[in-house]
């Protein structure tokens, strides 16, 4: 049987299996979390946009069919919160 460390063992080989072990010993390390709440600092702000455009004139039938609704059917949104924080005391 030969070792990995042998001169037998291609060098590109041995540079592989390192790797390989290097990994899994880093993988099986166990890490403590470190992550908190995240809230706005005094005086900051968050704003997000989101849009969405939805237009059908046909449905899906529970049968399989696709009829058409006699018309168009249309949906917009625009959804944007926005988070203020206040004045630090």
């Amino acid at each position: 049987m030969t070792s990995i460390f042998d001169a037998a063992v291609p060098r590109a080989r041995r540079i592989a299996i390192r790797g390989c072990l290097a990994l899994l010993f880093a993988l099986s390390v166990p890490v403590v979390a470190a992550a908190g709440p995240w809230v706005l600092g005094p005086r900051e702000f968050q704003s997000e946009v989101r849009g969405s455009y939805f237009s059908a004139n046909t449905f899906l039938h529970d049968n399989g069919e696709r009829p058409p609704l006699g018309g168009t059917f249309e949906h917009h949104s625009l959804p944007g919160p926005t988070s203020w924080a206040g004045r630090s005391a």
